[in-house]
Parts: structure tokens; C-alpha cells; sequence
């Protein structure tokens, strides 16, 4: 009897840790999926830089306050935009500059999705290994 008690002690123990390996997995996957919207988003904003290089100086267009609310503008500028860095403060940079920061934003995504991806590779290992020992018990 005091075997089968181990043997249900280390189970539930292994169980355990297959249910937190299942947790870390999923917040994982989650963040990897956020990563993944924040890059679509930069990329849009870049394509919308290299459209804006186009647009004729005065013309009208509509300009996002919040999703789905909009007011009408005339572009004045076509060369410079605005960049928040950050704190409320604003700072004036040529297309060609917001666009390297932008990449700059883009590559520091990239690595991090990479380790992410890493660590989540690493937990469906362990969680493998784990269901590996459940069925040797």
C-alpha cells in the first residue's frame, strides 16, 4: 500500500507540473501573438510613410483620433512627421528617420519573438518528457 501511495504522490506531482508547463505555454503563446499584431502594426505604419511621400502637399485626408473616429486634415508637410517618444513629448523626424526607428522597434520585436518562440520550444519539450514518464507509471 505504501507504493501505491509514492506512486500517486509523484503522479500528482508530475501532473503538477504538466498543468503549470500547460500555463507557461499558453502565456507564451499569447504574448508571441501580440508580438506578431505589434509587427503587423509597424508595418502598416511604415507602408503609410512610404504612401505619404506621394501625397501632394494641401491635400484633404482623413486623420485618426481613436479606431473609428476620424477628422477631416490637410497635409501640410510631406517630408517630416511627428514621432511621440515617449513622456508626451513629440519630436520632428524626416520619413527616412521615423521609418529607421521604426525597423530599430522592428528588430527588437524580432528578437524577442525569437526568444519567446525558444522558451516555448523548451516548455513543449519538458511537457513531451513529462507525458513520456505518465505513461511509464
Amino acid at each position: 500500500m505504501k507504493i501505491d501511495e509514492e506512486k500517486e504522490k509523484i503522479i500528482q506531482q508530475k501532473y503538477a507540473e504538466l498543468y503549470q508547463l500547460d500555463m507557461n505555454m499558453r502565456q507564451l503563446q499569447q504574448q508571441i501573438e501580440a508580438i506578431n499584431q505589434q509587427s503587423l502594426e509597424l508595418e502598416a505604419v511604415t507602408q503609410s510613410l512610404d504612401e505619404l511621400k506621394s501625397v501632394e502637399k494641401g491635400s484633404e485626408t482623413n486623420c485618426m483620433l481613436t479606431p473609428g473616429i476620424f477628422v477631416k486634415a490637410k497635409i501640410l508637410d510631406t517630408e517630416k512627421v511627428l514621432l511621440n517618444v515617449g513622456g508626451g513629448t513629440i519630436v520632428e523626424k524626416t520619413i527616412e528617420q521615423a521609418k529607421e526607428i521604426l525597423q530599430s522597434q522592428s528588430l527588437e520585436l524580432k528578437a524577442l519573438q525569437d526568444e519567446l518562440t525558444k522558451k516555448l520550444d523548451d516548455f513543449a519539450d519538458k511537457a513531451k518528457k513529462l507525458q513520456e514518464e505518465f505513461q511509464k507509471l
